[in-house]
């Protein structure tokens, strides 16, 4: 799959498969059950990055500051692995969220709905597999005795946790914004297709303060995040609408 066109071509693939009027667009019924367990899983996503910028406030600290981080996570525990806990519950609905949102969406850009899907998935596969499973890890040490080897995994822990964090707000938001440009040009919500704008932009500068941490960067993780919980809700509740308007219209007699 090439990755070269742009956007406006992106726009053209759209238009180009759209062979309904704006309003009657229909999906495909025989994914009816799919449609609601995705529009359902992005409604506990939505809550879910919701929930997540008030519990990092009680830690405080973000993955950007190190050792910092390491003794925010040792004080606060309990909040801590309740904080992941819901990370994890994020990223695992996020699965059949994207399948739905390919199934209902790939009428109008089956190329470009796969590739966005394709990217959640594998952002799943490396979030679960490197921040979050060592976040829990992180916590759980910071309750060992401090001995050689403990230490040398905390600072590798530290290290990996800042990468992954970077690439797991930089490389989803690129599916974000797919899902909005298709969205958006099909007419089928402007204020999901407006989220999904904003959600990319801070997205990239809030993953880009991991790398490199600067107070004014910083400031747009948490915007970030309630952003991303709103354009899941909306989503989920396009899904709903979609799903809805593919039931067969009862006869009349």
């Amino acid at each position: 799959m090439e990755l070269g066109p742009r956007l406006p071509f992106m726009a053209a693939e759209v238009r180009a498969n759209d062979v309904q009027p704006e309003s009657h667009y229909r999906v495909d019924p025989s994914w009816r059950p799919l449609y609601k367990i995705g529009a359902v899983a992005l409604l506990i996503a939505g809550v879910a990055y919701l929930i997540i910028p008030v519990t990092s406030a009680i830690i405080h600290v973000g993955p950007e500051n190190s050792m910092k981080y390491f003794h925010a996570l040792t004080n606060h525990s309990g909040t801590a692995f309740f904080t992941y806990t819901v990370v994890a519950i994020a990223d695992f609905v996020l699965v059949p969220a994207a399948l739905a949102l390919y199934l209902a969406l790939r009428g109008l850009a089956p190329g470009w709905m796969l590739l966005a899907t394709v990217i959640l998935l594998t952002y799943v596969a490396m979030d679960i597999s490197t921040f979050v499973s060592v976040a829990f890890a992180l916590v759980a040490l910071g309750h060992e005795p401090q001995s050689t080897a403990i230490v040398g995994a905390e600072h590798f822990g530290l290290a990996t946790v800042q990468l992954s964090q970077f690439i797991g707000w930089v490389y989803p938001a690129i599916a974000y914004l797919i899902i909005a440009v298709v969205i958006r040009v099909r007419g089928l919500g402007r204020i999901t297709a407006l989220l999904g704008f904003l959600v990319f932009l801070t997205n990239i500068v809030g993953g880009i303060s991991f790398l490199h941490p600067v107070n004014s960067v910083e400031k747009y993780q948490d915007p970030g995040l309630f952003l991303l919980g709103l354009y899941s809700l909306a989503l989920g509740t396009l899904l709903f609408k979609l799903d809805n308007q593919s039931s067969p219209t009862p006869a009349r007699t």
